[in-house]
């Protein structure tokens, strides 16, 4: 998940950082710097993200979505 995925989701989710932070239990530079792909997000957290923010889960490489399981 990049930076910009995350803060479109976050968006579309009607969320400030902030309260995402508190939804995460993180603190909101976390968020921030998740965004700005300064801090790299980690395949569990971004399992949460996904979850949290109603996104589909990420598929491998080359997979379909009908083939992920």
């Amino acid at each position: 998940m990049s930076g910009s995925e995350l803060r479109a989701l976050r968006r579309r989710a009607g969320l400030l950082a902030v309260e995402l932070a508190a939804k995460l239990k993180v603190s909101q530079s976390a968020v921030t710097r998740w965004e700005a792909e300064t801090r790299p997000i980690t395949p569990s957290r971004e399992i949460q993200l996904r979850y949290l923010l109603g996104a589909a889960p990420a598929t491998k490489r080359g997979q379909k979505e009908t083939e992920s399981a």
